[in-house]
């Protein structure tokens, strides 16, 4: 059973054949540009969204308007089964470098780069009323209502090229997909760093920075005084410069500078701001000099290892 409205119910029951338009919703996970209404429509996202369509004309449904000019999507088989399954399905992207998100990044690079990883997916099927549908040039075409034909998370990106990407989209029932039972006995904390669990406050362990010339699109050079590794498994954003709103986990990093795990879209400039938090190794022995937080230290260090009886 698909949710729709009132009007489209009573629009389908009269007619045998209508025109209509899929509308994809992309949620990345870094930044958010999006309205009110949409915001709450959407569940509050915390990340970038956009709003495309495969029809010659924007459609408008409700309080969202969905793009004509941006890229072409080629979306989800529909697909109805009974039983708990992981439904996996491609999504091709067929784009341009004129094509490009809010950050003025091509989109097919930015999929390379692994912009899109754990980005949110919807699609819609947006029907018309055929008495009013086409709208007159220029304007959005108005759709009666919409029903939700998939819905699910990108993963890894398959294929990516200079014209068209694919990109695996899975539902959400992949995030049952754990081992059980949930929680292990391990030396190590379960907690991630910063989360409910661990009690850390982000903002507190935030330090601000600019890049040094010479940087690379895999080491941001920056002079400081912090110690060796202090950063190692941390996580850096840029907040200016061309890789603004983007995210790169740390793999070392030193008095000068930091060597990412994955490279930037492109060579930081001296004077690019960026943000850095430190890492963590889940031991107790950081947990306690590094953080003072073993109070809410979530391993047992103390765990006999593993051994074999003859």
């Amino acid at each position: 059973m698909k949710a729709s409205n009132p009007a489209l119910q009573a629009l389908l029951q009269s007619n045998t054949r209508l025109p209509f338009a899929d509308c994809f919703t992309l949620i990345t996970n870094v930044g958010a540009d999006v309205s009110a209404l949409q915001a709450a429509a959407l569940g509050n996202p915390a990340g970038q969204t956009y709003f495309w369509t495969n029809s010659d004309a924007d459609v408008q449904d409700g309080n969202t308007i969905y793009s004509s000019a941006g890229p072409r999507l080629k979306g989800a088989n529909y697909k109805c089964s009974v039983g708990l399954s992981v439904d996996q399905q491609t999504i091709e992207i067929f784009a341009d470098n004129t094509d490009t998100l809010m950050d003025g990044t091509p989109i097919l690079a930015a999929i390379g780069a692994g912009y899109l990883d754990g980005a949110r997916f919807i699609q819609r099927r947006a029907f018309f009323d055929p008495t009013t549908w086409p709208s007159r040039p220029g304007d959005p075409n108005q759709a009666v209502g919409s029903v939700i034909t998939f819905s699910g998370r990108a993963t890894t990106p398959q294929d990516v090229g200079r014209t068209a990407a694919q990109v695996i989209v899975k539902t959400d029932l992949l995030l049952l997909d754990i081992e059980m039972p949930r929680n292990h006995f391990e030396p190590n904390c379960r907690n991630t760093l910063f989360d409910g669990q661990c009690g850390l406050n982000r903002s507190l362990y935030e330090v601000s920075a600019a890049a040094a010339s010479g940087s690379s699109k895999s080491i941001v050079l920056w002079p400081n005084s912090y110690p060796v590794n202090n950063f190692m498994q941390g996580m850096l954003r840029f907040t200016t410069g061309p890789n603004a709103g983007l995210s790169r986990a740390i793999r070392a990093s030193g008095t000068t500078g930091l060597t990412l795990v994955y490279p930037l879209l492109y060579p930081p400039a001296a004077g690019d701001s960026f943000v850095v938090y430190p890492g963590c190794d889940h031991t107790l022995t950081t947990c306690q000099s590094k953080f003072m937080n073993n109070r809410n230290f979530l391993g047992y260090p103390f765990t006999p290892p593993p051994s074999a009886a003859v």
